[in-house]
């Protein structure tokens, strides 16, 4: 025999149809219970209170009233599910645990020195004290991806396409609620910025030539020659300050109109790589030094 617990059923149930009412879609994932999972598994699991209940998991998410009534009134304490693709979201989610603040410190630093800082938007508060910040989804969405930002952004996650966050008033592992920061603030769109970040540009195998500068002319082709060249033969300790060095000097450069900003990149990044620079490291100091430089073009 099932014992219902109205107060339990009451506030996760009756939020659950909330968000269904709300328009979105849900879930039922299980609970924790006496520090473990009140999954079957529960000392063995190894996600306890964040994996789904229902055989389809993500994949049966509905915004029926009636089933997901059903639903809590069978598990009243079940935790809730929302599909990140299914609803239209992209989500970063924080962890501070594996250092995501300190990552998102850099993270905001980056896209603010790029003119694209990182917008307000829907937020959520996880039961660890990490934060989900919720974005609409651009076309296509965004693929979930564990330290989305590569070795150097650590505890920096995605969710998006096939994915799910566990949404308040939901009950984490360690005994904490799940809040909103203001359920009512409407997601803002995923910044362009984060996708290409993702999925930084891969080197050129190419050896430099001056003819790709896509016009730049006399000293400007001569002095991207001579920085790539230096990059590429630099060493720790400092070889990122050395490519920052010549990201920011070329791209006085672009500033003036002397070079082709997509040729500039190119050549860096392939010159960061064949030193043994990360590829998302090299991305995000390319980005950040050619943006200061052009901030602060060379007078022809």
């Amino acid at each position: 025999m099932t014992i219902i617990d109205r107060d339990a059923e009451s506030e996760l149930g009756a939020m659950a149809r909330v968000y269904a009412v709300a328009g979105l879609l849900v879930f039922p994932v299980w609970w924790p219970e006496d520090g473990t999972c009140a999954c079957p598994s529960r000392l063995s699991c190894s996600s306890p209170g964040k994996h789904p209940m229902t055989a389809r998991g993500v994949n049966g998410a509905s915004a029926d009233i009636e089933a997901i009534y059903n639903w809590w009134q069978i598990h009243p304490k079940a935790n809730i599910g929302l599909p990140a693709g299914a609803n239209n979201f992209a989500v970063l989610d924080v962890d501070p645990r594996h250092g995501g603040d300190e990552s998102l410190a850099r993270l905001r630093d980056y896209l603010a020195g790029a003119g694209q800082p990182l917008p307000d938007t829907l937020t959520q508060i996880t039961g660890s004290g990490g934060e989900h910040f919720i974005y609409q989804a651009p076309d296509g969405g965004v693929k979930g991806k564990a330290n989305a930002f590569g070795p150097n952004m650590v505890g920096l996650d995605t969710r998006g396409r096939g994915g799910y966050i566990v949404a308040a008033p939901s009950i984490h592992a360690a005994g904490h609620a799940y809040r909103w920061v203001d359920f009512f603030a409407d997601p803002a769109p995923w910044p362009s910025l984060l996708s290409q970040l993702m999925d930084p540009p891969k080197p050129v195998p190419d050896p430099f030539d001056a003819a790709r500068t896509g016009g730049g002319q006399g000293y400007a082709a001569k002095a991207l020659e001579n920085e790539v060249a230096a990059v590429r033969a630099s060493r720790e300790p400092g070889r990122n300050n050395r490519l920052n060095e010549a990201a920011f000097s070329v791209g006085t450069l672009l500033g003036a109109g002397l070079l082709d900003e997509a040729t500039v990149v190119q050549e860096l990044y392939s010159a960061a790589v064949a030193c043994g620079l990360g590829e998302r490291e090299a991305a995000l100091t390319i980005a950040s030094g050619v943006a200061a430089g052009k901030a602060n073009p060379r007078e022809r």
